[in-house]
């Protein structure tokens, strides 16, 4: 039987020709499909086994391991000369990248007063602190010296030809200092404590300190080798050194700036002679280091 099209217009039946109440809104009766017409069992729950897609449908080995072979790419793909070195330029990464215990200690002699103020001074310029100068000057002069006269003396110091000592730094900051002068010139000349073993005219390495905040880090064999190397630039036959004998023992920190035997030792320092001089406890010992002969 063919389909019929049927073409009708908007005109073609007047709106009203179907009465709105035409078909009552009884006409069919709610209960008309029973709610259980189509029974909840009429699909079982197992119309589909569990098993219908077996778990080895696909093989583990469907894909073979060496399906790619190792050497698909050559390891020459991209030559070694394919970025040229001056791609990146040197000052790309700041120099302070470069961790702060790997940064060299440069030592330089001690003709910045300001710097050696750092790391002698007092934080008040009125304060009565050593200035390094106990050793250094007359026990006099030294204790006639108060508050600013004493930062005075050694800005004085500082600038003589040589200096008072030596100043570490780490790139611009300075962080440490030690005290190197000939021996002479200082009090340990008529130490009655310390002896004079004879007539050379040896320099005394007497103060090694090191700033707060950069301890541990190897800054006090650097300050003693710049100073040794500093005397030998000036001429000194030797260097020798006052350090306490503690044999291990823990050294209070407000005296610990004479060193230590073993500190010395490391540095090819060697026992010349026992004093009757006692630090924090300890007795102080004298080390001297040749410098004559053969370059060290």
């Amino acid at each position: 039987m063919g389909v019929v099209g049927v073409h009708c217009h908007d005109d073609a039946m007047p709106r009203d020709a179907v009465p709105t109440d035409a078909v009552p809104t009884d006409a069919v009766p709610t209960d008309a499909v029973p709610t259980d017409a189509v029974p909840t069992d009429a699909v079982p729950t197992d119309a589909v086994p569990t098993d219908a897609v077996p778990t080895d449908a696909v093989p583990t080995d469907a894909v073979p391991t060496d399906a790619v072979p190792t050497d698909a790419v050559p390891t020459d793909a991209v030559p070694t000369d394919a970025v040229p070195t001056d791609a990146v330029p040197t000052d790309a990464v700041p120099t302070d990248a470069v961790p702060v215990d790997e940064r060299p200690i440069e030592v330089r002699p001690a003709t910045v007063f300001d710097d050696v103020a750092t790391m002698v001074g007092p934080r008040r310029p009125d304060a009565n602190v050593c200035w390094c100068l106990s050793y250094r000057i007359p026990s006099k002069e030294n204790q006639a010296l108060q508050g600013p006269a004493r930062g005075e003396r050694v800005r004085q110091l500082v600038a003589e030809d040589p200096p008072p000592g030596v100043l570490a730094y780490d790139g611009a900051e300075v962080v440490g200092w030690a005290a190197v002068h000939p021996r002479a010139d200082t009090t340990f000349a008529r130490n009655r404590k310390i002896p004079r073993i004879d007539d050379l005219p040896v320099w005394s390495l007497w103060c090694v300190r090191v700033r707060p905040g950069h301890r541990g880090r190897g800054i006090s064999h650097s300050l003693i080798s710049g100073a040794v190397a500093f005397a030998r630039a000036q001429g000194a036959p030797a260097v020798e050194s006052y350090p306490v004998d503690n044999d291990g023992a823990k050294v209070d920190l407000t005296m610990a700036y004479v060193g230590t035997r073993a500190m010395f030792e490391r540095a090819g320092f060697v026992h010349a002679a026992d004093t009757d001089s006692v630090l924090n406890g300890f007795p102080r010992v004298l080390m001297r280091l040749d410098l004559r002969g053969a370059e060290r």
